[in-house]
Parts: C-alpha cells; sequence; structure tokens
C-alpha cells in the first residue's frame, strides 16, 4: 500500500497528510489480508476522513468483501469491483450481496 516517487517510498501517512484527499488503492493483486494489513487500512480510512477526504478500495475479490463482511468492516469502506468504477464515481455495489456472489 505504498508508492514509489522520485524520493523513494510515500506511506500511508504522505499520502493522506493533505487537505481533502482523493485516494484509490487498487487491492487486485493482493491475495492475503490479515488483521495488520486490516488495521493499516482502517488508520488510512480514518486519515482520510478526518481531512474531509475519499478513499475507495478496489477489490473484485469475494474474499475480501467476506473478510470485511465478518469482521464487521463492510460498511466502512467505498468498495469498487475494479478501477474504471473507482474512477467514474459510480456507486460502489452493495458490499453483502457481491460477498455472497
Amino acid at each position: 500500500m505504498s508508492r514509489t516517487g522520485p524520493h523513494g517510498p510515500s506511506g500511508p501517512d504522505d499520502l493522506t497528510s493533505g487537505a481533502e484527499p482523493d485516494l484509490v488503492l487498487d487491492l487486485s493483486p493482493v491475495s492475503f489480508v490479515d488483521c495488520s494489513g486490516l488495521s493499516l487500512l482502517c488508520r488510512v480510512r480514518n486519515r482520510v476522513r478526518s481531512r474531509i477526504g475519499r478513499l475507495r478500495l478496489v477489490s473484485p475479490d469475494g474474499g475480501f468483501l467476506r473478510l470485511l463482511r465478518c469482521t464487521g468492516l463492510s460498511g466502512a469502506f467505498e468498495l469498487c469491483p475494479g478501477l474504471p468504477e473507482a474512477f467514474t464515481g459510480k456507486d460502489s455495489p452493495d458490499p453483502a450481496s457481491a460477498a455472497a456472489a
């Protein structure tokens, strides 16, 4: 969940330090998320919300959506099934129905 820029890797704090951050995190290549990964996502979400920003998670994987549902976090994130939807501003699908699919 970091990006590399001209001066090295940027962490979540760098990405969310400005006013009204607008982030899209593509989790498509992620095959496993543990409690530390969920904690990091929640931290990023809280920082973005405190700065009146927007965070979208891209994950077409039903396993990640089930994980969010099982941990009580299904309503905590704006979810998008793919990158095009994340950038077009279309509403996120209902995570519970997407996880059941």
